[in-house]
């Protein structure tokens, strides 16, 4: 089991899984997260830094959640966007910083040389692709410097192929211990030590494991390196749950609920408070009709269970300790085996997961063996006593504090049956005053019935004289009312007779008038039906017409619409394009104005030849160097014009980049233009428009402005080509073009605004 070691102040954001896999490489090799080598001038992150006993690993952990597509160490592609820094760059640049950093410490120089990239995806994918191939678990890809691996698994045999393969890149000799100390010390790394519980979940009655229960790990640990540590783990077919990569810190265990255990509690309740790395925790459930002290009693039993399994564990380790060599050599043996299937070439899709299946077994089980090789079992043992006797405890506290509460509820029992019986006495003695009372009220009740029925027959007489005298009474103001309505009627009826009288009068003068209106008004209205049927043809006329515009005006639209997205997506791409021709052209041009013999042969003409081959991938489109050697042969007669151009450059004493347009800036922009027409339609450029894009070129470079720009643009780019050694290997061209990139983007889009107007149709 390797030795993990921590550099920084942040926060480890790995799978618990990827935890593990480190952890479980072998015990001599140390693995340091994120150290952070730094000098004057770099400071860069390693997510971890392996150290085999030859090499030094840097390792880019990513994790992705979408499909990822490589189609080279520049360009990473991942849901459907490419990525601004690719990983495979990112661990290329980290790599170096390394080195930088192992040169500023004499002792450690000689390692430089050993530094190793890598890059790998947490989760695997089957659709992560490289290129059109699938990238298939435990087998590397070599896109470039940095090395892919498409999933954690296999990554310890990858490290040791890789060191194979690549033996020249590797220290001849082992390091020394003291070598990689010094790595650790001068990181300021320190011993990352991680917590391992192995779990089982039983019944308190019966002492039986219980399956697919869910358990939740809750650490009380908060501060770096580990993020907040909360996880949820079910029980297997034997009651077992392990949980891994854990802070050492105090944690709880609660069950969750489960629909086939409804109502169960689960016991220990307390904290548990680990003192090493390993530790063994029983939960036990109990069913809802077990009563506290019940639960005392079964859980009391327990503790002996848990001393069995404390001894259980102790004679697996010995009996492990007696196979051991057994073992090891069974592990060496197929960490041959699969190095040596790791050897035939990825199409032939091999499968290697049974191999990788018993490897990790076998890996897993000498990781216990390691880890429990250091741990105190006596500590162990308390570690796992001491929350069951301290929920022991907690429930005779309970019970205690219950029988107490039950000696309190009986005296006060006592109590309320005394005070009982008194309210019952009491209770009796007012029935009996009830009682007499009742019967004097009896007798008051007879005497009061009699009065009543000597005044009954009076009482009924006065009532019929009083209601004789009332109905008499409103009959006659009854009568009064009708003679007073009847003598308003006689009046109104009078007054009606004279008004219709002249009402029939204006009648008849009225009718004679509506019958001439009424012949008028026939023919308005035939003409009105005969004008509001015009308009109805014509309002339905106009009604089709306005639908038929719409529609062809939405048609219109969207062709615009199409015709300018196309037209914008082809504008960026030439715009990439000529900013990658710009800075070629501006560095050629500064290094072919040195005095260096051949030097537009040696180095400008490899340099040409990578801005085609880059320009296509820019258009989706990937080419070898022949290819674009032979495209480049179509436009022959302007390179000719190049070289000698520059041959006369060199005679002539005080000659300066920039002048006239038949410099290596204006041949390799004219080049960088022409390739995008011709991915672009299919064929190159003809002579008349070449011609055209020769008298853009010339027109910008007699802007001082302009050329003072591409002048500083090709300083910057030509010294850091120098400083990579002037070697131009597509590595050092994609560094030279990430320097400049953002300085070069203004210079492409003016020169894609120029060349590419009205005056020049693709």
């Amino acid at each position: 089991m390797a030795k993990l070691f921590y550099a920084n102040e942040g926060t480890v954001e790995f799978m618990p899984e990827t935890m593990g896999m480190l952890r479980s490489f072998p015990k001599h090799w140390r693995v340091i997260l994120n150290a952070r080598p730094a000098d004057a001038h770099h400071t860069r992150e390693i997510d971890a830094l392996v150290i085999t006993e030859r090499a030094l690993h840097v390792v880019e952990f990513k994790y992705r959640s979408k499909p990822v597509t490589i189609s080279s160490e520049g360009c990473w592609r991942s849901g459907g966007r490419d990525d601004d820094y690719s990983p495979a760059i990112q661990a290329r640049d980290t790599a170096d910083a390394l080195k930088i950093w192992l040169d500023a410490h004499p002792n450690l120089r000689h390692m430089r040389n050993a530094v190793m990239p890598w890059v790998v995806l947490e989760r695997f994918d089957p659709e992560n692709r490289i290129g059109t191939q699938s990238m298939r678990p435990g087998v590397y890809y070599d896109p470039g410097y940095a090395k892919v691996l498409n999933g954690i698994t296999g990554f310890q045999d990858a490290l040791r192929n890789r060191e194979k393969y690549e033996s020249k890149r590797v220290s001849p000799y082992p390091f020394e211990v003291q070598d990689v100390e010094a790595i650790i010390n001068t990181m300021g790394a320190k011993r990352l030590d991680t917590l391992t519980v192995q779990g089982r979940v039983l019944d308190l009655q019966s002492g039986q494991p219980l399956q697919e229960v869910p358990v939740r790990f809750i650490s009380q640990h908060s501060s770096a390196p580990f993020k907040e540590f909360t996880t949820e783990v079910f029980s297997d077919e034997n009651g077992y749950f392990n949980v891994t990569e854990a802070p050492i810190a105090p944690f709880d265990v609660r069950f969750v609920g489960a629909d086939h255990l409804p109502g169960w509690t689960s016991l220990p309740t307390v904290t548990f408070h680990p003192r090493t790395s390993y530790t063994v925790v029983n939960v036990y459930l109990a069913s809802p009709n077990l009563d506290e002290e019940h639960v005392q009693n079964l859980l009391a039993e327990q503790l002996s269970g848990v001393k069995a399994d404390i001894s259980d564990l102790q004679t697996w380790l010995l009996e492990h300790d007696e196979k051991q060599a057994q073992q090891a050599k069974r592990i060496e043996q197929l960490e041959g085996l699969v190095q040596q299937m790791g050897e035939v070439q990825p199409e032939m899709s091999v499968d290697l997961t049974p191999l990788w299946q018993e490897l990790e077994s076998l890996r897993a089980e000498q990781q216990k063996f390691d880890l429990l090789e250091e741990v105190d079992l006596q500590v162990l043992a308390e570690d796992a006593l001491s929350p069951i006797r301290e929920e022991l405890l907690h429930l005779s506290q309970r019970v205690t504090q219950m029988e107490s509460r039950l000696d309190q509820t009986e005296v006060e029992l006592a109590d309320v049956r005394l005070l009982a019986d008194e309210s019952s006495l009491r209770a009796r003695q007012a029935e009996s005053q009830a009682f007499n009372a009742a019967q004097q009220a009896s007798g008051a009740h007879q005497r009061v019935d009699d009065l009543e029925g000597r005044f009954t027959g009076v009482s009924e007489t006065a009532q019929v004289a009083a209601k004789v005298a009332d109905q008499a009474g409103k009959h006659a103001s009854q009568a009064y009312r009708i003679s007073s309505l009847l003598e308003n009627r006689v009046e109104d009826v009078y007054g009606t007779a004279q008004a219709a009288h002249q009402k029939a009068s204006d009648a008849s003068a009225q009718s004679e008038a509506a019958a001439s209106s009424s012949a008028q008004s026939a023919q308005s209205a035939q003409s009105a039906q005969k004008h509001a049927a015009a308009s109805a043809a014509e309002s339905q006329r106009a009604a089709d017409e306005a639908k038929e515009s719409r529609s062809v005006q939405g048609e219109r639209l969207k062709h615009e619409q199409e015709i300018y997205l196309i037209s914008e997506e082809r504008r960026k791409k030439r715009a990439e394009a000529l900013k990658l021709s710009a800075i070629i052209g501006a560095a050629g041009g500064m290094l072919s104005m040195q005095p260096i013999p051949f030097a537009d042969n040696v180095i400008l003409t490899p340099m040409q030849i990578w801005m085609v081959v880059r320009i296509g991938q820019i258009y989706g489109q990937g080419i070898g160097q022949d290819a674009a050697l032979k495209l480049i042969g179509t436009m022959g007669f302007g390179f000719a014009a190049q070289h000698a151009t520059i041959a006369m450059y060199r005679l002539i004493p005080g000659l300066n980049f920039g002048l006239g347009p038949f410099t290596v800036f204006g041949f390799t922009v004219l080049l960088g233009a022409a390739t995008a027409m011709f991915y672009e339609r299919g064929q190159m450029p003809d002579k008349q428009e070449q011609g055209q894009l020769l008298q853009g070129i010339k027109h910008l470079l007699q802007d001082k402005e302009f050329t003072e720009e591409v002048k500083a643009m090709g300083v910057s780019a030509a010294q850091e080509f120098k400083n990579r050694g002037s070697k131009p290997t597509a590595e050092n061209l994609q560094a030279v073009f990430a320097t400049v990139s953002e300085r070069a983007r203004p210079i492409g889009e003016r020169l894609e605004s120029k060349l590419f107007g009205k005056d020049v149709q693709v």
